[in-house]
């Protein structure tokens, strides 16, 4: 199917293809990206799954901007790069790593639900297998790639989003980017974190929060961008 932003899309029979072929995927945090990110951006994609996001925001950045989709699972990573080579993107660079705040290798779960691939054995989904998975940090990453600018980066990595952000901590000093993620009580538990604790660990960092309506989605904005300083 074609996307209302011009990429193609190949529609497989799971919940996520469901909502994108009815139009009511995340529409409210569909709109914030389309409004924040600019050509020339750089954004990355983390739990990029089967690339929705990874399109939207290649469609914004352009050819001038650079993607980084982050997907561990092989079976997610293969209709990943499908995508992408349907739409030619040369711009947006696709990366095997499970990301959190160590590096090394980690156990990754996969589910009949394969939206709820994790680094912890979810509570709901069946697991139909597993994977030893190559781990690091976004701070390690764009250490050894020599990027310098992260402008956006959304996070939806089932319950990891503390783990992600905790070895990120450079970025999120220096870059300042606009993080937008999943929060879900459910989830972070399995990681024994609360979701007030990854909120309080934002706000240490001189990040302001606030939710995007009927979704269990979050943005986290540099105290700076919204005072007008940055």
């Amino acid at each position: 199917m074609r996307l209302d932003f011009g990429a193609w899309w190949l529609v497989w029979y799971d919940s996520v293809s469901d909502r994108i072929y009815h139009q009511h995927y995340e529409p409210n945090t569909q709109a914030f990206i389309r409004r924040f990110l600019r050509a020339g951006m750089v954004a990355f994609d983390v739990g990029a799954h089967h690339g929705f996001y990874t399109l939207l925001m290649a469609r914004c950045v352009g050819p001038q901007g650079l993607v980084v989709a982050f997907e561990p699972s092989p079976k997610e990573r293969r209709k990943l790069v499908w995508h992408l080579w349907l739409n030619r993107l040369p711009w947006v660079r696709v990366e095997p790593y499970a990301l959190a705040d160590r590096e090394g290798t980690m156990d990754f779960f996969l589910t009949k639900d394969n939206s709820a691939n994790s680094l912890s054995p979810p509570e709901i989904s069946p697991i139909v297998g597993k994977a030893t998975v190559p781990v690091t940090t976004l701070d390690a990453f764009c250490e050894r790639t020599g990027i310098k600018r992260v402008d956006l980066i959304k996070l939806d990595v089932e319950g990891a989003e503390l783990l992600v952000l905790k070895g990120a901590q450079r970025i999120l000093t220096e870059m300042r980017p606009i993080i937008v993620m999943e929060v879900s009580r459910r989830t972070t538990a399995r990681f024994g974190y609360s979701v007030n604790d990854l909120l309080a660990f934002l706000e240490q960092q001189g990040y302001q929060i606030r939710s995007v309506p009927n979704e269990e989605n979050a943005i986290a904005e540099p105290v700076e961008t919204r005072n007008g300083s940055n």
